[in-house]
């Protein structure tokens, strides 16, 4: 009595038939579980294990072994075997949504970091979002939406899926850099007339300014130069 081999991998949930591995067998095999090493008990079923669900702390692989015996016959002995089975959890792929910006102007809105996960088996976690510099950018740990804090500055954005009993844990990372707006400065007129000795006050032609605007003579015009004050 032999086995194929002694050794195989599988994932919570997935069923593995251990009578295919026996060999040169002189009685009718009994597979017995020695050591059930998921969180969750994993079942037999004759020859069938069904791999139970593993552990949520964690993504550490866990291990079963059963015991496969030969009860041999009249003309050869008896023998046992044991057969170790590493289960792993199931897995996904994650990559950032095709509309996740790599860089956001200060006031955009509307803007969000989204994850997605491709892949089968078991049950997935949710995905949370973090920023590491909040003084730049914010995001929404649910939705993933973007708010510019300040400009001129980067944030690692950081996606994580929980792991379950069944999948491990994924990440993924990107760095949003941020820009200063487009100037919303303007004036209400560009021109105005006014007669020799008179005075006029820039400031009451000025809106929407985000700063402290200055004044400079650009054309000296007049015979006798203008002042600016």
């Amino acid at each position: 009595f032999t086995l194929s081999s002694n050794t195989a991998t599988k994932k919570p949930g997935e069923t593995i038939n251990l009578s295919s591995y026996v060999q040169n067998n002189k009685g009718t095999v009994t597979y017995t579980i020695k050591t059930n090493g998921t969180t969750t008990a994993s079942t037999i079923s004759g020859s069938a294990v069904t791999i139970g669900a593993m552990n949520t702390a964690n993504d550490n692989n866990q291990s079963v072994v059963v015991t496969i015996t030969d009860p041999g016959n009249s003309n050869y002995a008896s023998k046992s075997l044991d057969f170790t089975i590493t289960a792993t959890k199931h897995t996904r792929t994650v990559s950032w949504a095709s509309g996740t910006p790599d860089s956001i102007a200060y006031g955009t809105t509307g803007k969000t970091a989204t994850e997605t996960a491709s892949g089968s088996g078991g049950t997935a976690g949710s995905i949370s979002y973090t920023s590491a510099s909040t003084s730049y950018i914010t995001i929404n740990s649910s939705t993933g939406a973007l708010t510019v804090v300040a400009a001129g500055g980067s944030s690692k954005i950081t996606a994580t899926m929980a792991r379950t009993a069944t999948v491990a844990q994924a990440t993924a990372e990107k760095t949003i850099s941020t820009s200063k707006a487009g100037a919303t400065f303007s004036l209400s007129s560009t021109s105005a007339t006014k007669y020799t000795g008179e005075q006029i006050d820039l400031s009451s032609y000025v809106q929407n300014a985000k700063g402290t605007v200055t004044y400079t003579i650009k054309t000296n015009g007049t015979t006798t130069a203008s002042t600016i004050s």
